[in-house]
């Protein structure tokens, strides 16, 4: 067995098909990652409603202040202006959002032209 053999050019020598674990959470990782720019591509693009991504289980683990900013027009003050008003922090993810904050949330982009 040469020095420089990876695990994956092991499995493959041994017949055995089974990938490497840390091969299979990069794909995961790759798809979750691919995932999130098409749903931030979507709301630049004014195809998807914020609120509607926000639901999206692409974005659960992306903050709601980098969804908030991919929509057009929307920078740093914007963003933060809107999520002190609704009380929420920027690091809070999407999929932690409570129905409460929601809600909120949707009131308040309401409100904001």
């Amino acid at each position: 067995m040469p020095a420089s053999e990876t695990t994956a050019e092991r499995a493959q020598r041994n017949g055995n098909g089974a990938k490497p674990q840390r091969i299979e959470a990069l794909e995961r990782a790759n798809a979750v990652r691919f995932a999130r720019a098409d749903v931030k591509r979507r709301v630049t693009a004014g195809e998807v409603h914020v609120m509607h991504a926000v639901l999206d289980p692409a974005v659960a683990t992306m903050t709601i202040y980098d969804l908030l900013r991919s929509q057009r027009g929307w920078g740093h003050k914007k963003t933060a202006w809107l999520l002190s008003q609704s009380g929420l922090s920027e690091s809070r993810p999407c999929g932690a959002l409570t129905r409460r904050q929601r809600q909120l949330l949707r009131h308040e982009l309401g409100r904001r032209p």
